[in-house]
This record gives structure tokens, C-alpha cells and sequence, in this order.
């Protein structure tokens, strides 16, 4: 029994007392200080610099969430909102929560896993099976990601049948756990990679609060998707969007598209010898849309606002602040009210 306990001290017990001390390591230093999604997925400062201003932000969340797409059927909704994680996250500073401050009904088409499914495929199986009219949705609002924009719309599918729903059996179980050891292990090898997939960047002003101010992390996805549109998408991308405006008009609804610009494109600019080439989706999109404020080009509207405001985007996340939702809010709202 003691060589059995001896040999027992000598292999198991210093992995189970490195996997404790990991545990605790991630638990009780880095989970308090982690906030963004950008500072839970690589290599950057595991430390909080940007604090909302307790005055600013919103306590309730005044927007209402559809779980399921029955619960659109004879609902008077008034503006119906299919979106991905800039609808879905962050719900008192989301910009539909700032819209609903101005009186307005706004409902945000969330089923489960929604962050994952194409927005404008939602959208356009909603209207086209019937789920959506005017007698129930005034507005209906398609907002999305540059980084996913040409993707998803280049691949809508006019010919579905049924509902886009994500597909709960497919879902690799065993590789989602999120125990305390695997968080911390996936941490750490993220920590030692020498390629993370965030990217940091120098700016050549101060653009965000605090020590960190003239730092830029981006998602790698920023920076790996599609650059720019070649003259092959642009057909495809045009007559996709005209064909989703027609359904809208056919049901009497009126249709916007806000596009969220990738935090690169919105502060390539400003990079101290930027390693990467130059983003021009938003500017293909406004080349093949025309001037219209059908399509609401988040970038277009945020730019200018740059050089005036601080903390436009989280500084260690991919999403905005709530100073430039409430931007978004205001330009959304006047153009719905006109």
C-alpha cells in the first residue's frame, strides 16, 4: 500500500495539484478581469481599461426577444429586427434598446443559437412562408457584420421551404464542455499561440480610454474574410438584395439593412504600418446600392465621429460601445420616422 501511495504521489497527485492550481489561476485572476470577447480568446492584457460611465447606460431592457417564429404569426410587432450578435449581445446598450427609448415597438427575432444563422435568410423565410405582413410588422430590420456580410447574402437560398433554423443535432457535445479545467487549459494554450486570433495593432492617436488608448485588437476574421468585392459578386450581391426589397414591398413591409463595420475597417486608417490590405466592402456595398437609406452603412455614419468621441468600439471586444449605438439608434429612428 505505501508503494502504491508513493508511486501514486510521483504521477498522479502533481498533475492533479497543476490542474487545481490552473483552475484557481484562471478562476481567481483572469476570470475577474476579463470583460470583452476579444480579451477571452488570445494574447492580449487581461485587465479591465474601459468602464461604462454609470449615468450612461441603460438599467431595463425595453426590446422584446421572439424565441420562436409561431410567435410572429398574428402579433402586431411593429418593428421586427433580425440581426446577429450586435441585436443579440449586450442588451440594455444595444442600439434596439435605444430605438425603444423613443416610443418605438421593436422585436428581436432570437431563436436559439441565432448568433449563427444568416440574418437575411431569417428574414426572407419569415416574409416569404408567411410567418410576417404588414398587418403585423411595419419595419422589418436585416443588420449584419461586414465580415459575414457578402457570405450570407451571397448565398441566399429563394427556394426554401422551411424555416432556416439551427440544427441542435449537429452540435458537437463533447467539444463544448465548459468545465473549469478545459476554460483554463483553452486559455492558456490561446495565451501561448504564437499565431491567436487577436490581432494587435498601433494607432497613431488615442482612440480609446485609459493606458491603452492607442491600441487596436482585432478579431483575425477581420482581417481573413473578404477584403473587397470582385465584379462577379457584385451581380450576385445586387440582384440578391433586390430580390429581398421585392419580397418586402409584396408583403407592404418596409425593409432596412444595417451593415456593423469590422472594427479594423473602421480604424484601418489610423494604423501605424498597417500589415494588411485595405477593407472596402462597406465601400462596394454603397457602389453597388446606390444612395439610398435603405442601407444603413454603420461605417458611413461612425467615421466622422472618430476624430470627436472616444470608446466608438469596446477596446477589447469586437462589438461597439454604447456611444455608437446610440449613434446607430438615432439614424435607425429618423429614417423609420421619415
Amino acid at each position: 500500500m505505501k508503494k502504491f501511495l508513493l508511486k501514486l504521489s510521483y504521477t498522479i497527485l502533481p498533475l492533479w495539484l497543476s490542474a487545481v492550481g490552473l483552475v484557481l489561476f484562471y478562476n481567481v485572476y483572469i476570470v475577474p478581469n476579463m470583460q470583452g470577447d476579444l480579451s477571452r480568446l488570445g494574447k492580449m492584457p487581461t485587465k479591465l481599461f474601459y468602464k461604462y460611465p454609470i449615468d450612461t447606460t441603460m438599467v431595463d431592457t425595453l426590446f422584446y426577444d421572439i424565441a420562436e417564429a409561431d410567435s410572429c404569426l398574428k402579433k402586431y410587432m411593429g418593428i421586427l429586427v433580425c440581426g446577429d450578435s450586435f441585436s443579440i449581445l449586450y442588451k440594455e446598450d444595444c442600439y434596439l434598446n435605444y430605438m425603444a427609448t423613443k416610443g418605438l415597438s421593436i422585436y428581436n427575432y432570437a431563436p436559439y443559437k441565432a448568433i449563427q444563422l444568416n440574418p437575411f435568410q431569417s428574414a426572407y423565410d419569415l416574409m416569404h412562408l408567411g410567418y410576417i405582413d404588414s398587418t403585423t410588422v411595419n419595419t422589418l430590420i436585416i443588420e449584419s457584420v461586414e465580415r459575414h456580410l457578402v457570405r450570407r447574402i451571397k448565398h441566399l437560398n429563394f427556394n426554401s421551404k422551411n424555416l432556416s433554423l439551427y440544427d441542435k443535432s449537429k452540435e458537437d457535445f463533447s467539444s463544448k464542455e465548459h468545465s473549469p479545467l478545459i476554460e483554463a487549459k483553452n486559455f492558456l494554450l490561446l495565451r501561448m499561440s504564437n499565431d491567436p486570433p487577436v490581432k494587435h495593432l498601433k494607432l497613431n492617436t488615442s482612440m480609446f480610454s485609459g493606458s491603452c488608448g492607442d491600441d487596436l485588437y482585432v478579431y483575425h476574421e477581420d482581417v481573413e474574410s473578404i477584403m473587397s468585392m470582385k465584379d462577379t459578386i457584385f451581380v450576385t450581391i445586387k440582384k440578391n438584395i433586390e430580390r429581398l426589397f421585392a419580397e418586402a414591398e409584396s408583403k407592404h413591409i418596409k425593409l432596412i439593412i444595417l451593415v456593423c463595420p469590422d472594427k479594423y475597417d473602421l480604424y484601418q486608417d489610423f494604423i501605424i504600418d498597417n500589415p494588411y490590405p485595405a477593407k472596402t466592402i462597406n465601400e462596394d456595398l454603397r457602389a453597388t446600392v446606390g444612395k439610398t437609406n435603405k442601407v444603413v452603412i454603420g461605417k458611413e455614419i461612425l467615421l466622422p465621429n472618430l476624430s470627436k468621441e472616444k470608446d466608438l468600439y469596446l477596446w477589447d471586444d469586437t462589438h461597439w460601445s454604447y456611444k455608437s449605438a446610440k449613434i446607430i439608434a438615432d439614424t435607425l429612428f429618423s429614417i423609420i420616422q421619415k
